[in-house]
């Protein structure tokens, strides 16, 4: 029997093994892209797993589930966040939470147990923000006037002195607000002289220039009445008495001269370098200032009229009647009285200043006004006239 044969074309035999090495290839490489793709999505899903699981950290209310003291620090500290401060449960670590970032948390500064360490950091606060409403939590009153006064170093000045300080601190005349004393001052402390030009007369403003640069420039000025005025200015500004005595002595300028050194320096003995019938100005200028009634009794005999008058207004103004008991004539002395001590009751008369009142009857008059206007029951008591002690009590019913 014969052996059978099958044909083949030549090469089918290589062609089959390609096709096969092909096949193999394609499913290898399928194979490792779906791994690819498979680890690509596996990644992504735990990227978004651990993004999720970060944002449920920060929403999460509960975050003490995640987050212990020492990362309650972390994030107050790093976050200047009192809130994350508050959450520690270790005291001390919480406070040590406060106290690194008081300075720049109000919020932990308030909750700063230490109460020195709080009043500091308050006290900071208020200067910092330039706020004194900062300082109403403080109890104690010296801590507050003192964290006020760190606020705004300004704020318990009085009168022009305020617009001064205002000035002084912010370097600008302007905050003197017109006020001419101010600018004065302004000018001798710092030696600007921007605010002189805005003064009311030549001889202020010459003055003005004079107090900055030290130097008298009075005597350049044309009338006699502006150099009077210049000196008398730069006298007071730049203290120096002497400068008085170059103003005329028939001049009013003279006069406030000599009033202001004689008032400051405490010596009415200045007044008696005044033309005579000039000088009793300034003897009631310095008794009145400085509530002192020698300045009226040092006022010449001859000046009958000056002196009595000198008398009447230290009684009414200074709320002493007995001022009235230096007047020698009875009509002008029960006048006093009256004035003093029954029209003027806007300011209470001090019970002290009732005791040398001379006439009896208006010694009780006037200690039954100061017991009401000083709302002092007790003073009635020093009433001798009994029908007058009982319209005093009267009066407290």
């Amino acid at each position: 029997m014969k052996k059978q044969y099958s044909f083949k074309q030549p090469g089918e035999k290589g062609t089959r093994i390609n096709i096969l090495l092909i096949a193999a290839v394609a499913i290898i490489g399928l194979i490792l892209i779906s791994m690819f793709v498979l680890e690509t999505l596996s990644k992504n899903n735990i990227k978004k797993a651990d993004l999720d699981f970060k944002i449920n950290i920060t929403e999460d209310k509960d975050v003490s589930k995640v987050c212990d003291d020492s990362c309650y620090f972390a994030l107050g500290v790093g976050g200047v966040d009192a809130p994350s401060c508050t959450k520690i449960i270790n005291d001390s670590l919480r406070q040590n939470c406060y106290g690194e970032i008081a300075d720049k948390s109000y919020e932990a500064c308030l909750s700063l147990i230490d109460n020195g360490k709080k009043t500091s950091c308050i006290i900071n606060h208020a200067q910092l923000k330039k706020d004194i409403n900062v300082c109403d939590v403080l109890e104690d009153e010296i801590e507050k006037e003192l964290c006020i006064k760190k606020a705004d170093n300004c704020y318990f000045e009085q009168g022009y002195k305020k617009n001064l300080c205002n000035a002084l601190e912010n370097e600008n005349y302007e905050f003197c607000k017109g006020n001419e004393t101010c600018i004065l001052d302004y000018t001798m402390q710092t030696g600007d002289t921007n605010g002189c030009g805005i003064l009311s007369n030549i001889g202020k403003k010459t003055a003005c220039l004079g107090v900055a640069t030290k130097d008298d420039t009075c005597i350049g000025l044309a009338y006699p009445s502006q150099r009077d005025q210049c000196k008398e200015v730069y006298a007071i500004w730049t203290n120096q008495s002497f400068l008085c005595d170059d103003i005329d002595k028939d001049s009013t300028y003279a006069i406030s001269c000599y009033s202001h050194f004689a008032i400051n320096e405490n010596n009415k003995n200045y007044c008696s370098k005044i033309k005579f019938e000039n000088s009793w100005d300034c003897y009631t200028n310095y008794a009145l200032a400085t509530k002192d009634v020698s300045g009226c009794i040092a006022i010449h005999e001859l000046a009958q009229f000056s002196k009595r008058g000198c008398f009447v207004n230290f009684a009414k103004e200074i709320r002493d009647p007995s001022a009235c008991s230096y007047i020698n004539d009875s009509s002008s002395e029960i006048n006093c009285y009256i004035v003093s001590i029954q029209y003027n009751t806007t300011k209470p008369i001090p019970p002290p200043n009732c005791v040398n009142v001379k006439l009896a009857s208006w010694k009780d008059k006037c200690y039954s006004y100061s017991a009401v206007g000083n709302s002092e029951r007790l003073v009635c008591e020093e009433i001798s006239s009994s029908s007058e002690k009982l319209n005093c009590y009267a009066k407290f019913k």
